[in-house]
């Protein structure tokens, strides 16, 4: 009986690592996309680029939405930042629901910025 409940237990435990390693794992994925996107993307509009992002989140199954989405440019850096809540089964038939949150910036090196401005 008590091995019974030791397997159970390691059970357990194993089901709740690989499912949040799982979610981790995909939300390091999907940062790691954003990051590219606004990194080769520098001549694209924020809009763009918001867009893009978007695509990759909903392609990864990502529950982000494009209210939480933000896609800012300040002369020649780009900033996206962003939070969606993501529902992890770690035990089964007990949900917890993890808030993610990410902030990727691309600078733009070696060329004039993009808002027209001279450099300094």
């Amino acid at each position: 009986m008590k091995t019974l409940l030791t397997l159970v237990v390691v059970a357990l435990v194993l089901n709740a690592a690989v499912r949040g390693a799982t979610a981790t794992w995909s939300h390091y994925r999907f940062i790691d996309e954003a990051q590219e996107i606004l990194t080769f993307g520098a001549a694209q509009p924020p809009a763009e680029l918001h867009a893009d992002i978007l695509e990759v989140a909903a392609r990864r199954g990502i529950p982000l939405t494009s209210a939480a989405l933000s896609v800012t440019r300040n002369s020649s850096r780009t900033i996206a930042t962003g939070t969606y809540s993501r529902v992890i089964e770690l035990v089964p038939t007990y949900p917890y629901t993890a808030t993610l949150s990410f902030e990727v910036d691309a600078l733009l090196l070696g060329a004039a910025p993009l808002d027209g401005r001279p450099r300094n």
